[in-house]
């Protein structure tokens, strides 16, 4: 492709040939050869105590940015006229081949300076190698999304890489080298603060935000900083590093705790910049100037008291001034200092709302539009920053509730300070949400389809605060047909966008996420608890709220019916008889359903025996449709193939028979047959009994019910089956047997592919077969199979063991040409 590209470089435009640079770069660089296996050597090979030096460069090439190279997609502003930029024909992105956390691979106390030397300057090298490219490709931005260089909290605290609650635990781009660089640099600074203080310097003398970042991050150190070098910092914050506190977390943090590091008149002379509040460029340019004065004498008040919070002591000036403007705590003065985010914006938004004029609720209702959670999303986020405001002008004028996109706005609102923990900012007492309640039962029929969405996110949150509430109920039958309503729209507009999931995933998706599928997650929430739920049924409004959802035609009644076959194991075992009459009937009807409803069966766990039954012949036929798609035919094959197993276990019939069972074996494809050869393999791994697990139920199938055709065998299926043998314990050479048809070479990086081993309590492991000398020739068998020998083919890297455990209890195996083979790939 470069020779092609290039041999042709006059004949392309400038934009086309640059484009194609970028990809033959992005090949070139591409993904390292096997990131997770590099990940588990280096792993290993640091706790058996091996020098980590020599695995440095590795783990900054695991972590190192790497442009990556799409399609550009359909979901972003489509170019109009002619391409001007590369990314306006390619998807740029920087990602890294793996997130690489030192305790994870045990580096994490080594108290080796020269390993955190050589590691910081790699990894400071990879970083600013990778903002160049970024710079170079217009992917700057991405460089700063980062919320913190160390790892912290959702409050912003520092805590352990990899903390559940760390908000960039999941980022990409260039978060893992930029934590690694922050990691190295302060377990650098705990060893040997001198040689981290050379190499903080450079941070510092570089214009990239990351860069000044981690200098900022590292600062908090004074041994590493010392004071004599933050006053040239305090005098040269650009505005967006001062008033970013978001985009620059880790400039605000130190600015508070060693303020009183610097000298006298650098102080005063920043809090007087402070004091003069943000420029008016940095905010946003439809803010009317009273709003932009307020905002701007808000903020710099903020960020007073958070430094003042942090306890940094402010000069005479500034504490005059903050008691000048204490009327300003209330709304100003809550903000926490180590809240993490995003957002570039100076501090909060606050957003203007005139609910005094007369005309004040029909402008809001207009700007909402029909999709207020994106075409109106300002209002609504309006209405949620003035909800006490709007709630209390509802109350009072009831007439306003014909307003139904701001009663769904409010709902939405209300909501989430639902969630919020008491005692945190922005908690609404049980008593407001309660006085909602209320209010919704005076929505008129006519706004409450235009509510119902809001409505529908309301419900469920709703219900934690008033659990037992017996309005909830009522409630809820009165909005579901409105909320049903609502979502063929929700529905139609999610099907307007490209999506790439099948129907039945996009199914699975919308039944969650619309006002149907919210108002069904209540619904579950309004049954009673614990073993009162078995006679949930008692209650006739819970009666008839099924039969509603049932009942309900349309799109919303669709998605009803989906959440409710997700809940057949329970719905069946408290009411067996409507079960299998008003959810199981109509599945068993051929083309009696929308065939994207059988992803449901496919995603819940086993069917009792007499559920399963009356659906299992249209459920080999839907196994066969080719209008699912391969993952939900492969679950649904799971599901039929394990009551199978059971059924021949116990002796019991299985629900269809093993001729069926081929058929749908030959004709499912690769991945339904290697799917169930997973799923038998873990039923005999998952027994009391394993032995007797296999040969009374598993066996039967892989001797009447398997194909044997050529055709059919892959190596997905070799590998599913790899572990059986070992599973079926004392039975592994009769397992080897009955699997010699389907075993063939596959990819085999260990024996504990084949669950040969067993670990110790220590950490260690143990070679559990062979253990007689029948073992060992079926053990032989197995490998010889599933150990292929052409050029690349893959050979695990503990082959040798295996083959001393097997000379062990078979001296006659090193005469086998098969252990011959073996011995020679071992020795590659």
């Amino acid at each position: 492709m470069r020779d092609a590209v290039f041999s042709r470089a006059e004949a392309l435009p400038e934009l086309y040939m640059t484009a194609w640079r970028c990809v033959i770069e992005a090949w070139r660089d591409g993904t390292a050869e096997d990131p997770d296996m590099t990940f588990i050597e280096i792993k290993d090979a640091i706790r058996r105590g091996i020098d980590p030096r020599i695995f440095v460069g590795s783990i900054v090439d695991l972590a190192a940015p790497r442009l990556k190279i799409r399609p550009r997609s359909p979901l972003r502003e489509p170019v109009r006229g002619k391409p001007r930029t590369v990314a306006d024909l390619l998807s740029l992105d920087i990602e890294p081949d793996h997130h690489v956390r030192l305790a994870e691979i045990g580096l994490a106390d080594c108290d080796d300076a020269r390993v955190w030397e050589e590691l910081l300057d790699r990894a400071q090298g990879m970083l600013f190698s990778g903002l160049h490219q970024a710079d170079r490709l217009g992917l700057t931005w991405s460089a700063n999304w980062i919320a913190r260089v160390y790892p912290v909290d959702s409050d912003g605290k520092m805590a352990a890489d990899g903390d559940d609650k760390d908000p960039d635990k999941y980022r990409g781009g260039f978060m893992p080298i930029t934590r690694l660089v922050s990691a190295a640099l302060s377990r650098l600074s705990a060893l040997d603060s001198a040689a981290a203080t050379k190499r903080v310097d450079g941070l510092a003398l570089k214009d990239w935000p990351i860069a000044r970042r981690l200098w900022a991050a590292a600062a908090l150190d004074p041994a590493v900083v010392p004071a004599d070098r933050l006053n040239p910092w305090a005098l040269s914050m650009s505005q967006e590093e001062l008033w970013g506190v978001h985009a620059y977390p880790e400039f605000a943090e130190l600015r508070s705790r060693r303020h009183g590091d610097l000298t006298a008149d650098v102080r005063d002379q920043l809090e007087r910049r402070i004091r003069r509040g943000p420029p008016a460029r940095l905010f946003r340019r439809d803010l009317s100037r009273a709003r932009r004065d307020e905002r701007q004498i808000g903020d710099a008040y903020a960020e007073l008291r958070r430094m003042q919070k942090a306890g940094t002591v402010l000069t005479a000036g500034s504490i005059a001034w903050l008691a000048d403007r204490a009327y300003l705590e209330a709304i100003w003065g809550n903000d926490d200092l180590y809240r993490t985010g995003d957002s570039y914006v100076p501090s909060k938004s606050r957003l203007d709302l005139d609910l005094t004029s007369a005309t004040a609720f029909a402008e809001i209702e207009a700007a909402l539009t029909d999709n207020p959670y994106t075409d109106g999303r300002k209002t609504l986020e309006a209405i949620g920053a003035n909800w006490r405001a709007v709630f209390d002008r509802m109350r009072a004028e009831p007439a306003l509730l014909s307003r139904g996109r701001i009663v769904g706005a409010l709902a939405f609102a209300i909501r989430d300070r639902i969630g919020v923990e008491e005692g945190d900012a922005g908690w609404m007492e049980t008593a407001q949400v309660s006085d909602f309640i209320d209010l919704l039962g005076g929505v008129p029929g006519s706004a409450r389809k235009a509510a119902a969405p809001g409505v529908a996110h309301l419900f469920e949150e709703a219900l934690g605060r008033l659990p037992d509430d017996a309005r909830m109920l009522p409630l809820w039958l009165e909005w579901w047909p409105y909320a049903a309503a609502a979502t063929v729209a929700e529905t139609k507009t999610a099907d307007d966008a490209p999506f790439d999931e099948a129907p039945a995933e996009r199914l699975a998706s919308l039944s969650l996420n619309t006002a149907a599928g919210r108002m069904m997650s209540a619904y579950f929430g309004l049954f009673p608890k614990g073993d009162a739920a078995k006679t949930a049924f008692e209650d006739p409004a819970l009666v008839q709220a099924r039969d509603l959802i049932v009942d309900t035609p349309g799109e919303g009644g669709r998605q009803g019916l989906y959440r409710l076959l997700l809940q057949v194991p329970f719905l069946n075992h408290v009411d067996p008889a409507w079960t299998q009459a008003r959810l199981l009937g109509p599945l068993a009807a051929q083309d009696g359903v929308a065939p994207e409803l059988w992803d449901a069966i496919a995603r819940i766990g086993l069917l009792a025996p007499d559920a399963l039954n009356m659906i299992a012949t249209e459920m080999v036929r839907r196994i066969l449709d080719d209008r699912l798609s391969p993952d939900v035919r492969s679950r649904l094959a799971e599901r039929l193939i394990l009551p199978v197993a059971i059924a021949l276990r116990g002796g019991t019939d299985p629900p269809v028979s093993l001729v069926e069972v081929e058929q749908i074996l030959r004709l499912g494809g690769p991945q339904i047959r290697a799917v169930c050869a997973r799923a038998l393999t873990r039923f005999v791994a998952d027994a009391r009994a394993p032995e007797e697990t296999f040969t009374s139920g598993v066996l039967p199938i892989l001797a009447r019910g398997w194909p044997r055709d050529r055709s059919v065998q892959s190596s997905e299926v070799a590998d599913a089956f790899a572990a059986l043998p070992a599973a079926a314990d004392t039975a592994f050479s009769e397992a080897v047997a009955a699997l010699g048809d389907y075993l063939m070479p596959f990819d085999v990086w260990s024996l504990w592919e084949y669950r040969l081993y067993v670990r110790e309590d220590g950490g260690g492991r143990e070679l559990k077969f062979p253990r007689t000398q029948p073992e060992a020739r079926s053990m032989l068998t197995l490998l010889d199979r599933t150990i292929g020998e052409e050029e690349g083919a893959v050979i695990p890297h503990d082959l040798d063991v295996a083959l001393t455990a097997m000379t062990a209890r078979w001296s006659g195996a090193v005469n086998d040409r098969r252990f011959a083979r073996l011995a020679a790939l071992a020795r590659r």
